[in-house]
């Protein structure tokens, strides 16, 4: 695992032509996120047209192996009952990139959403990734998120060191690669 500046992240939405965006999302509580993805998939079937959207579940995804050179999974992994079985299933498809994003275990928004069912530090985000991909890098991002008072507060202004020192961001990125 490395720490990464906030400079080098700026490939981190870049899709290429073969581009996988699962838990893409299409309903109102969890609108669609436009990565321009080749494909978009989501277990929960779209209330608005999503171009190249195919539902099927995260943890037994239809496709062969090693087809996307670039895998996005945005604020899906803290839902999951079987976070694991995910993760090898991006591992299988994936023949580049694996991008996900999931709450810091520290931040409010870790709990604020009832349909969390996982919640993740660093090194535990980190541990478990490292079951399924050689190469890990995981940034902190949005901010330093400090308790005051039973209540957090952000500090956006203070990105370039939550990039650093990814323990005390909001949001922790991951990139991952197999070689």
């Amino acid at each position: 695992m490395g720490s990464t500046s906030s400079n080098e992240t700026n490939g981190f939405y870049r899709t290429e032509s073969m581009s996988l965006n699962v838990g893409c999302g299409g309903t109102k509580k969890y609108p669609f996120r436009d990565l321009g993805c080749a494909v978009n998939c989501d277990i929960q079937k779209a209330e608005e047209k999503i171009d190249n959207f195919i539902r099927c579940d995260a943890c037994h995804l239809p496709f062969k192996a090693k087809v996307f050179s670039r895998i996005f999974a945005l604020h899906l992994i803290e839902h999951l009952s079987s976070p694991s079985i995910f993760l090898k299933e991006c591992a299988r498809v994936a023949n580049g990139y694996v991008n996900i994003i999931t709450p810091n275990l520290y931040c409010k928004n870790s709990f604020k959403d009832e349909s969390h069912v996982q919640h993740f530090t660093v090194s535990t985000l980190a541990d478990m990734l490292k079951q399924c991909f050689k190469n890990v890098t995981i940034i902190g991002e949005e901010g330093f998120w400090i308790p005051i008072r039973g209540n957090t507060l952000a500090f956006r202004s203070l990105q370039p060191l939550a990039s650093k020192f990814a323990f005390l961001a909001s949001n922790l990125y991951a990139i991952c690669k197999d070689n």
